[in-house]
């Protein structure tokens, strides 16, 4: 996650990109000639407007609860991947295997993420995260 003050250009960056990518996947959903590439382009809308809500952590951290938990992105993006590497597998060209690379990346990325905010909330419940970080040893004591 990102935030405007501490990396501008990134966060700006990023915005413009996925909303970039938005535009061209609804763009090409509206133009698609088959209700298989209709699907296909739509996941790619989902993964766009997944990836614009999770630049800044104030978009994010309310949409998942809103969504049923953290694991409920990872269910979607499996579904989202499992229909890549279907249609991968249907119409194989180097291509589609990297959409479904894509889509499987994306599934990793949440559950690193939801792992991660499990951790961190299980440190904060513990009382680990309220923890003064000062070292002993050449510095003085901490």
């Amino acid at each position: 996650m990102f935030t405007l003050t501490s990396t501008l250009v990134t966060f700006i960056g990023l915005l413009i990109l996925f909303a970039w990518s938005l535009v061209w996947s609804v763009r090409d959903a509206i133009k698609a000639p088959t209700v298989v590439t209709r699907i296909s382009t739509w996941v790619h809308v989902v993964m766009a407007v997944t990836m614009i809500l999770m630049v800044p952590k104030s978009w994010w951290k309310p949409i998942v609860p809103a969504i049923g938990g953290p694991i409920t992105p990872v269910i979607i993006f499996a579904i989202c991947t499992a229909w890549m590497v279907f249609m991968a597998a249907w119409r194989s060209s180097w291509s589609s295997w990297g959409h479904a690379a894509m889509f499987a990346a994306m599934v990793w990325h949440l559950a690193a993420m939801r792992k991660m905010s499990s951790l961190m909330t299980a440190l904060r419940d513990s009382g680990m995260g309220q923890m003064n970080h000062t070292h002993s040893g050449m510095h003085g004591p901490g």
